[in-house]
C-alpha cells in the first residue's frame, strides 16, 4: 500500500489492475482444476475448487456456478442445485434451456408456482415449444386462470394444427372468458369442432363446449344436438345434463 501511495495515482491504478488480473487468472486456473476434478469423478474436490474460484474472482462465474449446480443435482441435492443454477442464470443472458433445467428441479421439489413461472419463461423464449405451451395451459386451467390458458395457446395452431388437446383447452378458455361476446364464442365453437374432428380422447368435453357456445349464440336446436352427443359419450356429465334441462324449458 505504501508503494502505491509513493508511486502516485496512475501507477497505483495500474498496479491494482495488475492485481485484479492476477486474481482473475488464479480464479480461472482454479476453475480449470475444478472441471478436471469433476471429469475424474472427484466431485467434492471439484466443488471446493469451483467455490474457491468464485471467491478469488474467476472471469467465468457462470461456468463455476453451473458446475457446482450439476454436482449438487447429481447428488440429488435439488435445492442446492437450484440455488447455483439461479445464480448462473442471473449472470448470463436469459435462455430457454436454463428455464427447462430449473423447471425439472422445481418439479422435483414440488414447487408448482415456480414450475408455472419457468414454463412462462420457456414459452416466452421458445414460442415453438408446443408441449410447454400445453402444459402451461393445463396448469393455468387447474388454477382457474382462463385468460392465461388463452394467452398460452392463442396461436398454437401455427405450430401444429393437429393437437386435439390444445384445441379443447383453447376452446374452453375462450368460452369461459367470452362474456357472451359473439366473435369469441364463435371462435371457441370452432376450436371445439376441430377437437371433435381430431377425435379427442374425451369427446364429451368439446361436445359440451360446442353445445354451450351454440346455446349462448341463440342456436338452441344445435345446442340440443351437441348436448345429446356429449351425454351419449358421458351420461354423468353434470354440466351437460344441466344444459339439457335448461334447453327443454
Amino acid at each position: 500500500l505504501g508503494f502505491l501511495l509513493l508511486a502516485g495515482p496512475e501507477a497505483g491504478a495500474g498496479a491494482l489492475r495488475q492485481a485484479a488480473a492476477w486474481r482473475a487468472g488464479v480464479g480461472d486456473a482454479q476453475l480449470s482444476l475444478a472441471i478436471t476434478a469433476a471429469r475424474r469423478g472427484s466431485a467434492s474436490r471439484a466443488v471446493r475448487l469451483a467455490k474457491s474460484a468464485l471467491r478469488t474472482g474467476t472471469r467465468d462465474p457462470v461456468q463455476a456456478h453451473d458446475l457446482i449446480g450439476q454436482i449438487h443435482s447429481a447428488r440429488k441435492k435439488w435445492r442446492a442445485a437450484i440455488q447455483e443454477f439461479e445464480l448462473a442464470r442471473e449472470l448470463s443472458p436469459p435462455r430457454a434451456d436454463q428455464s427447462r433445467r430449473l423447471l425439472s428441479l422445481y418439479e422435483k421439489v414440488k414447487d408448482e408456482d415456480r414450475v408455472i413461472q419457468e414454463l412462462r419463461q420457456i414459452v416466452a423464449r421458445d414460442s415453438d415449444d408446443a408441449p410447454s405451451r400445453i402444459r402451461l395451459a393445463k396448469l393455468a386451467k387447474g388454477k382457474g386462470r382462463w385468460a392465461e390458458v388463452v394467452s398460452a395457446l392463442d396461436d398454437i395452431a401455427l405450430i401444429d394444427p393437429f393437437l386435439a388437446e390444445a384445441h379443447v383447452l383453447l376452446g374452453e378458455g375462450l368460452r369461459r372468458t367470452a362474456l357472451d361476446k359473439k366473435p369469441i364464442l364463435e371462435r371457441a365453437l370452432l376450436e371445439f369442432e376441430v377437437a371433435i374432428e381430431l377425435k379427442v380422447e374425451y369427446a364429451a368435453g368439446p361436445l359440451f363446449g360446442a353445445a354451450d357456445c351454440h346455446a349462448k349464440l341463440g342456436n338452441a336446436q344445435k345446442a340440443l344436438e351437441f348436448v345429446d352427443l356429449a351425454l351419449a359419450d358421458d351420461p354423468e356429465h353434470a354440466d351437460a345434463r344441466a344444459l339439457k334441462e335448461s334447453l327443454k324449458r
